[in-house]
């Protein structure tokens, strides 16, 4: 008896499978696409007429505010995407010059650092002289570096000998020269503007 049920059970599920099968390859009628109506440029509520026609009666797109104006398109080829990577360099170095007090620092140099260093070193243990000498020819590397500068003014008020002192006092920045003037003993002028 279960024999015959199986098989039952099994012939209904092929005529089942066979049904489905038929029903989802069956082409169904054509049904016909009816466009919709097309409602007039009034009616639509994000445009108005007025503001689709320009002086002369002529169709323009409409324009965003200023606020919510669209981002510029994404460059089409390698060269405008450099051509505007330059432009945006140019513009940010034009920013950062027209600040007041701009300096350009050059990348640290450890070469560099380790002379400083030296020169440093050699003040603060007073051979004054070594370190005028490293000072001084850093200096003529890299004139304006403000750590030369300092020490060289400081060097000059040692030796109490304040032309040298002034002078290099002369081309530090007005917050280093508020510092040097604190620990200098001989008399510092400001320069004038």
């Amino acid at each position: 008896m279960a024999r015959y049920l199986i098989a039952l059970a099994g012939i209904a599920v092929v005529g089942i499978g066979l049904y489905l099968f038929l029903a989802v390859h069956d082409d169904p009628a054509p049904v016909a696409k009816v466009a919709p109506a097309a409602r007039p440029l009034a009616e639509r509520p994000h445009a108005r007429p007025a503001q689709l026609l320009g002086d002369e009666g002529t169709p323009t797109r409409p324009s965003l505010p200023a606020d919510q104006a669209a981002a510029p398109s994404p460059p089409r080829t390698p060269e405008e995407a450099a051509e505007k990577r330059e432009e945006a360099k140019s513009e940010v170095v034009a920013q950062m010059h027209a600040r007041p007090g701009f300096k350009l620092n050059p990348k640290p140099n450890p070469r560099v650092e380790r002379y400083a260093r030296d020169a440093q070193d050699a003040f603060d243990q007073g051979d004054v002289p070594k370190a005028k000498a490293i000072a001084t020819k850093l200096l003529a590397r890299f004139p304006g570096n403000p750590q030369m500068l300092h020490l060289l003014a400081a060097a000059g008020c040692a030796d109490k000998n304040a032309a040298e002192a002034q002078k290099y006092y002369g081309q530090m920045t007005p917050a280093d020269r508020a510092k040097m003037k604190k620990e200098c003993s001989v008399p510092l002028t400001d320069p004038a503007p």
